[in-house]
Order: structure tokens, then sequence, then C-alpha cells
């Protein structure tokens, strides 16, 4: 098989793309993150179906879907669902400070248990849980550098993270 392009099209109309940064599966669909927002793709059809969610048109990094089965995305802020919308994850988790979610680029996410893990570029590390926030930063962790561009929490409970300078790695429990 060779591969072919298929365009996004919103209300029957086709989008120019700059490109597709993030795909995850999701619900039987896919969701695509793209210089233009989070769509949604019906695989057995190959095509776009629509913009996931009202509202959203931002450049989308990362997606990642929690154990609750909550949309994560990092674009210019740190965003998640609130029904068919996508929302600062501070206005959906009251114990989040504004600060920490919003105003700056997340390029990277992963969930593990009841934690999300979002490296930002610029500021390190963020932590969410039900407890509250952790930032982990080169000033208080050890990190190569506080521009992280992606994460991945392993089985064995190591934290890989990708930044400018390299991959530090670090263990969840040791945090």
């Amino acid at each position: 098989k060779s591969w072919k392009e298929i365009q996004f099209f919103h209300d029957g109309v086709a989008i120019p793309m700059a490109g597709t940064n993030a795909i995850k599966r999701h619900a039987g669909e896919f969701l695509i993150g793209s210089s233009q927002g989070l769509w949604k793709f019906n695989p057995k059809k190959e095509e776009f179906i629509s913009r996931r969610f009202k509202g959203y048109n931002q450049i989308v990094h990362d997606i990642e879907i929690d154990t609750e089965g909550r949309i994560w995305i990092g674009g210019n802020g740190l965003y998640t669902n609130s029904g068919d919308s996508l929302v600062h994850a501070h206005e959906v988790i009251s114990i989040i400070d504004t600060s920490i979610t919003a105003d700056r680029a997340f390029t990277g996410l992963s969930a593990v248990e009841d934690e999300i893990w979002a490296a930002s570029n610029g500021r390190g590390i963020i932590v969410i849980d039900k407890k509250g926030y952790r930032n982990y930063t080169t000033a208080n962790s050890g990190i190569a550098n506080n521009r992280c561009l992606t994460i991945e929490c392993l089985n064995d409970g190591n934290v890989l993270t990708g930044t400018t300078h390299g991959i530090s790695i670090t263990n969840r429990a040791s945090r």
C-alpha cells in the first residue's frame, strides 16, 4: 500500500494544514492535534469529521487521556475538556493556580495513575493530581533544562523528559 494524503475539512471546506502534531486514539475515533486546533478523525471513512471541541482553534502540541477519560491538550496553555468545549485546566480543576496553566507552551503530556505530567517549553515540568500540582525546574529538581519538549511516564515508575539539553530521568516514587 502506498501513503495517501487526507485533507482536513470543516463545514465542507478544505482547511490547509501546516502540520499534524499529535494523534491519540479515543472512543473509537482519533483525536488529531494540528496547528489549527483539535480534530476528530473517522478511520473507517478516512475523513475528518469536525473540530472536536467548540471554540478551540489554536495549536495542539500534544494530546493525552487521563484515567478518568478526561482529554488534556498541550498547546499555548494547558487545556482540558468541559462538555464539548476546551478550557484552561484551572477553570475545571480549582486547585490549579491560573499562572500554572495559562500563557505558556505545553509541548508534551503523559498520564499515569491519577497524575498528568506536562512538559512546558520554558518552565520545567508540571504534575497535576487531585491534591494539587507540583512544578519541577532546574532550580528544585535537577532536570537538564527548563525547556522541556516531550515527556513519557513508564510502567516501571520512571519518567523520561526530553529537553533542549538532552534527556532527564526521574522516578515518580522519589518525588
